[in-house]
C-alpha cells in the first residue's frame, strides 16, 4: 500500500479534528528535526474524549511510514514536565498501545515505540522502574524508551536507536 493511500485512511480514522501540529505540550518541548514531513499528529486526550474512551492514556500518537522497511511507525508519547510515577506512565502508554492496535488495521506492517519525555532530573528508581517496563504490542514485547523535553533532536535521537526513521 503506498504511504499516501495508508496515510489518507490514518486521518479517517483518528479523525481530522484530532490532528496537531506539534508534539509539545504541558511544558515539554518535544522537536520534530528529522522526522518525516509526511506524518499525523493525534491529540490523544481530545480523540479520547471525543470517542468516549475512558481510562488512562498518553498525550500524542505521531504516526509516519517508513519507506525503506514499509512500515508504519507507530510512537506513543508521554509528555512529564514535572514529577510523576513510572507505574503510571506504563499504564498510560500500554492502555494507548492497546487503543491504537485495534484502530491500525490488521495489515499494516507496524512498529510501535513507546517514549516518555521528562523534565530535567529522573530520579534513579523511576530510571530503574522504566528500563524494566515494557509495552506489549500486537504480540511483541517493546522497551519504553525516555529522553529530555527540550533536549535538541530529542525524539529524532531516540527513533534513529530504534532504527525507525528512513
Amino acid at each position: 500500500m503506498k504511504a499516501s493511500e495508508m496515510f489518507n485512511e490514518m486521518r479517517k480514522l483518528v479523525g481530522e479534528e484530532n490532528l496537531i501540529d506539534s508534539c509539545s505540550a504541558a511544558g515539554c518541548r518535544v522537536y520534530l528535526t528529522n522526522i518525516p514531513s509526511d506524518r499525523i499528529i493525534v491529540n490523544v486526550d481530545r480523540m479520547f474524549n471525543e470517542l468516549g474512551v475512558k481510562g488512562k492514556r498518553c498525550d500524542k500518537f505521531l504516526l509516519f511510514a517508513n519507506l525503506n522497511e514499509d512500515i508504519l511507525v507507530i510512537v506513543l508519547m508521554e509528555l512529564k514536565s514535572g514529577h510523576f510515577n513510572a507505574n503510571d506512565v506504563s499504564e498510560q502508554l500500554q492502555s494507548s498501545a492497546n487503543f491504537i492496535s485495534g484502530l491500525v488495521p490488521k495489515h499494516y506492517a507496524t512498529a510501535c515505540i513507546p517514549i516518555l519525555f521528562h523534565g530535567k532530573g529522573l530520579h534513579k528508581a523511576q530510571s530503574t522502574d522504566l528500563k524494566r517496563a515494557e509495552i506489549r504490542f500486537r504480540g511483541e514485547k517493546i522497551p519504553i524508551r525516555f529522553n529530555k523535553c527540550g533536549a535538541p533532536k530529542n525524539l529524532a535521537d531516540i527513533l534513529s536507536q530504534a532504527n525507525l526513521l528512513p
